[in-house]
């Protein structure tokens, strides 16, 4: 008799260890269940609030305006965007977002070129002006800079091709030019020299005055170029056009903000090599 009590008890004992356990289980299923559903929630409000920014920054960009505080909704009722544009403050120093392409062309505004007419006069009232460049891949890049001014009712343009590695510019008959290592205090890793451009100098540009200079343009040769430019003797960099920032809403207030750089337009660089003449006929 003892023994059937005892083998009872055990029986009992191992269907409840079974049941703590299956409960143990069960529960712990329901837990990640449950963390998973609200992960994968929260990754797709995350998600949404993120395309109602891009949307936002489409906006902005297209229109030139912000939504002055009130929030647009994308069709949804519950997913909103705010988007906010402002003018970029002149700085002592630009530093252009992305590299420029072997070939390709970055611009530097020194006037205001966003009214209706292009200005006769920079912004810019110093005449030198710090070209800072580099690559952390090698070879340096060799850089064409061309400048475009105004005088005596006209507007100009005076280029000058650097090379600051000397065998190659004796090959290429760029300006052999030494540029100074250092990144002009951007810390980033890709500016490696710095060479500072005089606009007045007969042996460079020799504009009639710095304030002629109305648009730097700067071409990397030989490499891709991270390119900045640092104001000298005090003076600043002028503005270069617009930041639109852009804020994504969520209306359970998951928010996702952008931002981008909308700057001046430029003529395309096809057009430094373009021959015209006005009233429909090329000069002979």
């Amino acid at each position: 008799m003892r023994n059937n009590d005892r083998q009872s008890g055990q029986v009992v004992l191992i269907t409840l260890l079974v049941l703590s356990v299956a409960t143990t289980i069960a529960l712990a299923m329901a837990g990640r269940t449950t963390t998973d559903v609200k992960i994968s929630t929260q990754v797709e409000e995350s998600s949404r609030a993120f395309s109602a920014a891009e949307a936002g920054i489409e906006e902005g960009l297209r229109t030139g305006a912000g939504t002055g505080g009130s929030a647009v909704s994308i069709g949804d009722p519950n997913v909103t965007y705010e988007v906010a544009v402002n003018e970029m403050l002149p700085t002592s120093t630009f530093v252009y977002p992305s590299m420029t392409d072997e070939g390709d062309t970055a611009t530097l505004w020194l006037t205001d070129p966003s009214g209706p007419t292009l200005p006769t006069s920079g912004d810019y009232n110093w005449h030198i002006i710090r070209l800072c460049f580099g690559n952390a891949t090698a070879p340096l890049p060799a850089m064409v800079v061309a400048v475009y001014y105004y005088e005596s009712g006209t507007y100009k343009v005076a280029r000058m091709a650097f090379d600051p590695d000397g065998a190659r510019a004796a090959g290429n008959n760029f300006t052999s030019i030494a540029a100074t290592p250092g990144d002009c205090g951007t810390g980033n890793p890709n500016i490696t020299h710095y060479r500072n451009l005089d606009l007045t100098l007969p042996a460079s540009f020799n504009l009639p005055s710095a304030t002629a200079a109305l648009m730097l343009r700067f071409k990397p040769l030989y490499n891709s170029a991270q390119i900045a430019v640092v104001g000298q003797n005090g003076e600043m960099i002028p503005k270069q056009g617009n930041v639109i920032e852009s804020c994504g809403t969520m209306a359970n207030s998951v928010t996702r903000c952008l931002n981008t750089q909308q700057r001046f337009r430029t003529p395309s660089g096809l057009f430094d090599y373009v021959i015209f003449g006005s009233g429909g006929s090329f000069p002979q």
